[in-house]
């Protein structure tokens, strides 16, 4: 009896030590948990800190000393298509990141500051398509209508031409809706402002590879107007836009010169220092120094090509057709490169 009750006084005892919650124990520190718990798995890295300066061709448009001493650190924002930014599709390593790292809203280096009040501009409003304006499509190899906003200003003789590329999210009113298309046909230029496959009233899935197709077609369209000087003819890009109008340009010889404004080295996939190292005619491109991705990557393409591109890096913090009204001066220079490069 006396056994029995001692083997289930040992019994009671084991029982209750594995019914006892185990001792607390720190996780031990990751390096990418803030990663994870947004929903990646990637760890970016900005890459605005190594960038000591901006070694020739870049202009420093901007006497501010400390511009000129290395780019300043971004503020935090959240990336997100409405805002025009496209994802990068590599990290600052050089490593190919997947869509997922700015979807799941990973803060990354081009992202403009928090508080940005003083970098939008203040637009005024504008009554769009103006009286020589007139709506065109023109149609892809897989049957899709690519809309466009067409200025012809009534020329009696042939005129110099743009083609016009919006941002990621944007679309072909964003030029009118800066002032700027109205600006180039002030001053002479046909205008042709496009929505890009799956943006505006081009209805579609989005697909850089094809998009890249449909601007040749878009292109060759333009040029054949009657009353568009086809040898003197430009296009100009915003964004992923402006990696568009790069790769347009190096794809078709018959564009005399292109306008970036805040590419990237490789939005979406749609790389640009392939294209810049092979064109031969001239390209200025335009970033701001805290959106560094763009900052970084207009550096490096005016690197790649020193006797066509001119790369100009400005102090703030706007992004593409943003820079309109931040940027005073954006416009006059710009129209000085088309004007200087027209026959």
């Amino acid at each position: 009896m006396k056994l029995k009750a001692f083997s289930l006084l040992i019994f009671s005892a084991l029982l209750f030590s594995c019914a006892s919650p185990p001792e607390s124990v720190e996780p031990a520190a990751n390096a990418n948990s803030a990663q994870v718990e947004s929903g990646s798995s990637i760890d970016v890295v900005p890459t605005a800190a190594s960038v000591q300066d901006y070694p020739s061709p870049v202009a420093i448009i901007d006497e501010n000393v400390e511009v000129a001493e290395g780019y300043p650190a971004p503020g935090e924002a959240f990336v997100t298509e409405a805002e025009g930014y496209p994802a990068p599709d590599t990290t600052a390593g050089g490593v190919p990141a997947s869509d997922e790292v700015a979807e799941a809203g990973v803060v990354v280096e081009y992202a403009e500051p928090a508080d940005d009040s003083t970098e939008k501009a203040d637009l005024p409003d504008r009554e769009l398509s103006g009286p020589q304006s007139r709506e065109i499509q023109v149609t892809a190899p897989d049957e899709l209508n690519l809309f466009g906003t067409y200025n012809t200003l009534g020329a009696d003789e042939p005129r110099p031409a743009v083609l016009l590329l919006h941002m990621l999210g944007g679309n072909r009113k964003d030029w009118e809706a800066t002032g700027f298309s109205q600006q180039l046909n002030d001053n002479g230029f046909i205008t042709l402002a496009i929505d890009m496959r799956g943006h505006g009233e081009s209805l579609s899935n989005r697909d850089w590879v094809k998009s890249e197709e449909d601007l040749l077609l878009v292109w060759e369209w333009l040029i054949a107007q009657p009353e568009v000087d086809a040898a003197n003819s430009f296009i100009i890009g915003a964004s992923i836009g402006g990696n568009m109008a790069l790769r347009t340009a190096a794809n078709a010889p018959t564009v005399k010169g292109a306008v970036l404004l805040s590419p990237g080295l490789n939005y979406r996939d749609v790389t640009t220092d392939d294209a810049i190292a092979s064109i031969d005619r001239p390209v200025l491109m335009f970033a701001m120094t805290n959106d560094s991705y763009s900052a970084n990557s207009v550096n490096q393409l005016g690197e790649l090509n020193t006797t066509q591109a001119t790369a100009n890096v400005i102090d703030g913090s706007a992004h593409g057709t943003r820079m309109f009204g931040v940027y005073q001066g954006l416009e006059d220079q710009i129209l000085a490169f088309l004007n200087s490069n027209v026959n």
